[in-house]
């Protein structure tokens, strides 16, 4: 979908007397393609975040990649470990040409990458040079996938940010399936992506301050800026004409380069996905520190702060997701004794081998999370010093124990500190200190977004973003708490949708159809509750089949050859009239679907982990060398041999019940499976550990279920369009 740019006759026609391989010093107007890679040899220079993404790209179309560069990021190292792809850990030379089709110029030195490109061009080799879209052959565009639909966006490489918003956009535009009926839309980000530093934020908040004075829509609008989030929530019959508004705002009042990159990573809710994202909030299942319970507050201080009235929408939307969300947690028992920022920072401060006895730990702010964070320290042995930038000499923390500093004092006391944590806003001063002093050897813990500015002045320092300080591993008792609130709060939001539009289940009964084995009847159980939420007078019958995968349990999965092992049957019965609808683990469907059936509803994921099932519920670190671990997946032995190359991985097959006999006759002394099949079979307290997801990658769609129903069934893929219900992150 390029943007149009008006040619000059004349220089086309100079264009055509040049060699179709000798290059352009204007960029090209280039032709969408859709290509197969998955034959191409790709030869990407550089070991860079640009080279990271470029090689993501490609690696999820299939080409075969190798990269080239003296040092790589870390997960370009994982990637290699893991032979995904190859590296060759050294400098450019232009014989490595020769190897590939394709090649990418990803490095930070400009000339280098035009001298790349020039190679390419020399030996007829498809060419990008990331750094010069004139010398590039090629570009990488935008792009959003929904299923078999992708839609591609660039602007002939001349504006990447612009690219991304545009292709957000769109997405939303897919995304939201009630354009017409939405009463209330939302945009927002997280603030921990690459584009949004402490700048960034600043220039945010300065705006922010200037919406909340001359607030264009008077109780329809409502910002809720956290350390993790920034979103724009708006209500009324003018929500998305003024949520334009507002965003134009902020790349007028931001600069058109900070607004730019702003828009390259907005997301767009409305409706109940909405209200879904909003209830997943409040119920901090959208942290990165899950079921927290912090973000309850700043909720309601937002709501306090930007309603005055109890009447409108936007009140009575978010009223309606705290109380759900309060129900919740009690339902689902989410535990908030786990779930203390404070009590993970200060277990971060120990796991970085920061002793009581080293210094003081320096505290940057006055509010309740500081003075949650002092008292748990000093309980710890660890002197504190509380810094803030307001009536700082005039009071004291939060909790009454310490006398505060004024921020600007800061600099005084970093060079004796064995540790920095910022709660609250720096002040010039205080951050120009920082920039001046060294930070190496002591961890920064950074909670406001300076990380950027800190790295940048001390490369080498252990700065921390609130991303990083979750410690505490997930329990089985956690992750069956987390499913079963992710749960209850896609039903209340359903629940919330039927209440603002009214749907009419279908006049005849539903047949739905799913696999014989126990876990597929759960999860028919699980579609029935979510139908029920929002359609009572709806009728179900229920009719079970055996799939390939269920007769044949000795071929190792590697082996199958057939798309449709898992869903064949199902599919049949859907064509043949026998079911209406079939549920399915979304991570089972084809890559295809017979073009006579349609996906009607992709769901969320209740927990998303693998999780190790061992005989004596010994921990993966202290299995014995070379014990025998049980799995199927060809990831999932990735994982594995990443964390403990010495342990052997063995085949598996048959339902989970089946696999849980064979490990209890010995015939293998662990097991790895998908945390979410044992929850919903209520064999949570077999879990012997929980992955995390940062060291075990799971696979897209883990712990989703997947609805198909006959693509001729318009009555039927209407009434469902309610469940293909987006993540609720931003």
């Amino acid at each position: 979908m390029p943007a149009e740019h008006p040619q000059n006759p004349e220089s086309q026609n100079k264009k055509q007397d040049r060699p179709l391989w000798a290059g352009s010093p204007e960029p090209a107007p280039y032709l969408p393609l859709a290509i197969d890679v998955s034959s191409l040899r790709c030869l990407i220079v550089g070991g860079g975040k640009v080279a990271s993404r470029k090689t993501e790209t490609l690696l999820q179309a299939g080409a075969d990649i190798t990269v080239v560069a003296p040092e790589a990021r870390e997960d370009l190292k994982v990637l290699a470990r893991r032979k995904k792809i190859d590296w060759i850990k050294g400098k450019y030379r232009p014989e490595l040409l020769r190897q590939c089709d394709l090649v990418v110029a990803a490095t930070s030195d400009s000339k280098l990458n035009i001298r790349i490109g020039n190679d390419g061009r020399r030996l007829k080799k498809l060419h990008c040079v990331v750094s010069s879209v004139p010398n590039s052959q090629i570009i990488f565009p935008a792009l959003y996938k929904r299923g078999s639909l992708t839609v591609a966006v660039h602007s002939n490489g001349e504006n990447c940010r612009y690219s991304k918003a545009i292709r957000n956009r769109i997405a939303s535009l897919i995304d939201d399936p009630h354009p017409g009926t939405s009463k209330m839309v939302m945009f927002g980000f997280r603030t921990s992506s690459p584009d949004i530093g402490r700048r960034t934020l600043q220039s945010l908040h300065k705006y922010e301050k200037k919406l909340f004075r001359d607030n264009p829509a008077q109780n329809e609008l409502l910002i809720l800026s956290t350390c993790c989030r920034w979103e724009c929530y708006i209500a009324g019959r003018s929500a998305r004409h003024i949520s334009r508004r507002v965003l134009d705002g902020i790349k007028k009042h931001a600069g058109p380069e900070i607004g730019t990159a702003l828009m390259a990573d907005v997301r767009h809710l409305a409706g109940h996905n909405l209200y879904f994202h909003l209830l997943k909030t409040c119920l901090g299942l959208n942290s990165y520190l899950i079921g927290e319970t912090e973000i309850v507050s700043q909720v309601r201080r937002a709501l306090n702060r930007w309603v005055d009235s109890e009447s409108p929408e936007l009140y009575k939307t978010f009223s309606s997701a705290l109380l759900a969300a309060k129900k919740i947690r009690r339902s689902s028992s989410l535990d908030s004794a786990r779930t203390s920022w404070a009590e993970n920072t200060t277990e971060l401060i120990a796991r970085t081998a920061v002793e009581p006895g080293d210094g003081p730990v320096l505290v940057v702010g006055k509010g309740k999370l500081s003075g949650e964070m002092i008292p748990k320290l000093t309980d710890s042995g660890y002197k504190v010093v509380s810094f803030s930038r307001h009536d700082a000499g005039k009071g004291r923390s939060e909790n009454g124990s310490l006398p505060v500093l004024h921020t600007d004092r800061l600099g005084e006391y970093i060079e004796a500190a064995s540790a920095l944590i910022i709660c609250s806003e720096l002040t010039p001063t205080a951050v120009d200190a920082l920039a001046r002093c060294n930070l190496s050897g002591r961890p920064v813990i950074d909670l406001e977004g300076y990380a950027e500015m800190l790295e940048e002045s001390n490369p080498k320092a252990r700065i921390y973003s609130a991303a990083d300080v979750p410690q505490q591993s997930i329990s089985p008792t956690d992750a069956e708490n987390i499913a079963s609130a992710n749960y209850m709060a896609l039903r209340q939001a359903l629940i919330w949708h039927s209440l603002h539009n009214p749907l009419r289940a279908p006049d005849d009964a539903v047949r739905v159809g799913a696999r014989k084995s126990r876990l597929s009847r759960t999860q028919v159980q699980e579609i029935e509750g979510l139908l029920g939420g929002f359609a009572e007078n709806i009728q179900l019958e229920n009719v079970f089949f055996h799939a390939p995968c269920d007769r044949d349990r000795k071929t190792p999965l590697t082996e199958v050859k057939e798309g449709d092992f898992f869903t064949r049957d199902l599919d049949l019965a859907l064509l043949a009239g026998q079911i209406d609808l079939a549920v399915h683990s979304a991570k089972d469907l084809p890559e295809r679907l017979h073009p006579q059936l349609s996906l009607a509803a992709t769901l969320p994921t209740m927990a998303p982990w693998d999780c190790l099932v061992s005989k004596d519920n010994t921990p993966l670190t202290f299995l014995p060398e070379g014990a025998t671990v049980a799995t199927s997946s060809l990831r999932r032995r990735e994982n594995l041999a990443c964390l403990r190359p010495d342990l052997r991985p063995v085949d598996v097959r048959g339902d989970v019940p089946h696999r849980l006999e064979q490990l209890e006759e010995g015939r293998f002394d662990a097991l790895i499976v998908a945390a979410v099949a044992m929850i919903r079979l209520g064999l949570a307290d077999r879990i012997t550990e929980i992955f995390p997801e940062k060291t075990f990658q799971t696979t897209p769609g883990q712990g989703s279920l997947a609805l198909v129903v006959r693509q001729s069934d318009t009555e039927l893929l209407n009434f469902l369009k309610p469940l293909d219900i987006a993540g609720g992150e931003c």
